[in-house]
């Protein structure tokens, strides 16, 4: 077992989200400033539930910070779309978009909500003043301490699952592939809370077919304030399209292949160059001669 924090004895379980977020709004109030992993940890069907009762009550202030909202591709013409639709449906299947980034394209996000990022792909909030504008300045590093001192009072990831009890007899939880700055905005929201300086909601939405990871990734139930489960929510991973490999990479790639340890790590990103070092990470470790 990884982190565990001191929260809840243990949480209160939905089958779906309206209920959730009511909860959410009884406990911490009209003013939610929810912070939600960037790119794939995004609890999107959660997102999207705030952002529609946000949209139809105008006395809901709501602010999401976060970082890397991920989006399909939005083809212009009829040609384009005739080529990348097919593409899209393989590549990201029932995959659920995020509704704030189609209504931040049109600029027609309403005033009572906010969306603060620290990390934008490139170019994609080009001629949009009001995201750049809402722009969080930082850095990785201090992203948890950062979306802490804007006031977070909710915090919201999807998580991976195996339903294998744990010790006290229920389902394991993962923070799977964003278990870094969670646990760190966690603990400063809990710890706020206990000076009773700030009413906190920590919320999981389960997704089983995100990777379930060990070790650190993994974390109590009692993390959670909310965990919501339901047989609609198991839905397709955001996937990025993947580039082929160069000669170059793979070369980069075995090079630095020879400089892990036995039993090291590398933190590696995302793109052709991170595809070719695991491909001879892993063919040093299953194939070496």
């Amino acid at each position: 077992m990884g982190h565990t924090f001191s929260g809840a004895a243990m949480p209160q379980h939905h089958v779906s989200l309206e209920p959730c977020v009511d909860a959410i709004l009884a406990h911490v109030g009209n003013d939610l400033r929810v912070g939600v992993p960037l790119g794939l940890g995004k609890p999107v069907a959660l997102v999207n539930a705030l952002y529609a009762r946000a949209k139809a009550d105008p006395t809901l202030r709501l602010t999401l910070l976060t970082a890397l909202s991920l989006a399909r591709p939005v083809p212009g013409s009829a040609v384009e779309k005739a080529f990348l639709a097919p593409f899209i449906e393989r590549v990201f299947g029932d995959a659920p978009e995020l509704d704030y980034v189609r209504d931040q394209r049109a600029g027609t996000v309403p005033g009572n909500v906010s969306i603060r990022e620290f990390f934008f792909a490139p170019g994609s909030q080009l001629g949009n003043p009001r995201a750049q504008q809402d722009y969080i300045s930082t850095n990785y590093t201090f992203a948890a301490r950062d979306v802490f001192a804007q006031g977070c009072n909710v915090t919201a990831q999807m998580v991976a699952c195996i339903d294998r009890p744990d010790s006290d007899g229920g389902p394991r939880y993962s923070l799977s592939c964003n278990p870094d700055t969670g646990p760190e905005l966690i603990a400063l929201m809990r710890d706020a809370e206990a000076r009773g300086e700030r009413k906190v909601a920590v919320v999981a939405q389960v997704n089983r077919r995100l990777p379930f990871m060990f070790h650190d990734a993994e974390v109590a139930a009692t993390t959670f304030d909310h965990v919501i489960d339901a047989p609609g929510l198991q839905h397709a991973l955001f996937c990025a399209p993947r580039q082929p490999v160069s000669d170059a990479d793979h070369a980069i790639g075995l090079h630095a292949s020879t400089l892990l340890k036995d039993g090291g790590t590398l933190q590696i990103g995302i793109g052709q160059l991170g595809d070719a070092i695991v491909h001879s990470a892993l063919a040093r470790h299953q194939r070496n001669a």
